[in-house]
This record gives structure tokens, sequence and C-alpha cells, in this order.
């Protein structure tokens, strides 16, 4: 196999380190968030500015339509955005997400809950579906990497997610600061890289088990 030990099932190769740590489950949840992290930042990289503009423009001038009393029209604001994408000429995946995440902003908006909605929210909504459509839409539902249950990888998932969201806010919060995707990268840590965490695995040896065997007989 060209790529060694890497098995890719139906994800992405750029997701596919990440998926090969959630089938083996050695390393720690936040190791794991890190690496679909790193991937997503690559994601978020290949599609562009263009449809991080769509966001941050369409954020700007609804926002500042509605403070000024402006009655927001979904149907209008939907055409809008649409027309801005097409004038952006943006990537053919990462800008119909970010229209998608731009539309969301402008219903809450028209329901009056967009006062409680920042520039950061919205983008994250982006940062979100991007993460959605490139990894979890490509996760098998059957037949994981070495014969992993699928229930076994929706709860090391469910682990990983608060690491995971934590990572994707301060994607969203750094493209809200600088307006850019192309300078993504890994926030520094306090700590070491985490490591296989072998917490609660057997790793004896074999006559190890035995001696222990015989002891408790």
């Amino acid at each position: 196999m060209p790529d060694g030990d890497v098995v890719y099932y139906g994800v992405g190769r750029g997701y596919a380190g990440a998926y090969n740590e959630l089938c083996e489950g050695y390393f720690s949840d936040e190791h794991v968030a890190g690496t679909i992290a790193k991937a997503l930042r690559k994601s978020l990289k290949r599609y562009g500015n263009q449809p991080v503009t769509l966001v941050i423009q369409t954020f700007a001038d609804v926002s500042s339509a509605a403070s000024s009393g402006v009655v927001i029209q979904p149907v209008q604001e939907s055409y809008q955005i649409d027309e801005t994408a097409r004038q952006l000429m943006g990537h053919r995946r990462g800008t119909p997400l970010a229209a998608d995440a731009s539309k969301e902003y402008v219903m809450q908006v028209s329901q009056g809950i967009g006062h409680t909605v920042t520039v950061v929210s919205v983008l994250r909504g982006y940062v979100s579906r991007v993460l959605q459509a490139d990894f979890y839409e490509h996760l098998p539902l059957l037949n994981h990497h070495n014969d992993v249950a699928p229930e076994i990888i929706d709860q090391r998932l469910e682990k990983v997610r608060p690491h995971l969201d934590a990572e994707i806010e301060r994607i969203a919060a750094h493209i809200a600061k600088t307006g850019r995707v192309d300078r993504l990268r890994k926030e520094p840590r306090d700590h070491a890289t985490p490591q296989p965490d072998f917490a609660g695995m057997d790793i004896s040896m074999p006559g190890d088990r035995q001696d222990n065997e015989h002891e408790d007989a």
C-alpha cells in the first residue's frame, strides 16, 4: 500500500490520519481533535478567502441595515447573497457552504434574534459546515478500519467533540480578526503534544499475563 498504514475508505485523504486515530483508539481525545482541526484548516485554505469574505460582508451589511431599523426580507437577502457569491467567483464547494451560513444569519435577524449573533458565530457556522461536508459525511457507516464497530466510533467522536468545538471557535475567531484563511495555523499550546493514551490498555507481555494468572490461582 503506497501510504503505509493509512486507510482511507470513504474519508478524504486530508482527514485520513484523523480517521485512523479514531479507529485505533490509542491517542487522547484532545490529540485526535487537533488532528481533525489540522485537516480542517487545510480545507479552509483550499476553499480560499472568498467564502469568508461572503460571510463577513453579509454580516456587516445585514447587521448595519437591521440596526438602522430596516426590515430584513429573507428572500431578498438570499438573492443578494447568491449574487455576491457569483461575483466573488469563489471555490465551488466552499462558497455554497458560506452562503448557507450567511442565509442562516439572515433568518436569525428576520426572526428577531440577530442581535445576539456575532460575526464569529456566523463564521463558526461556515467552518462547522466545512467540517461536516468534508469529514463527517464521509465517515463509513459500516466496515470501519480495524473492524471497529460504528458505535465505538460514535462514542469516541462524542468525547472528541468538546475539544474540536474549542478548535473551531479558535479558527472562527482568527478568521474574524484577520478576514483571511490563508494564514491559519495551529494555536500555540502551553503543554507538549499529547501522546498515545494507553490508560486502561493491557500492554503486558503474554508471559506476564500467564505469571499473573498462576499467582492468582
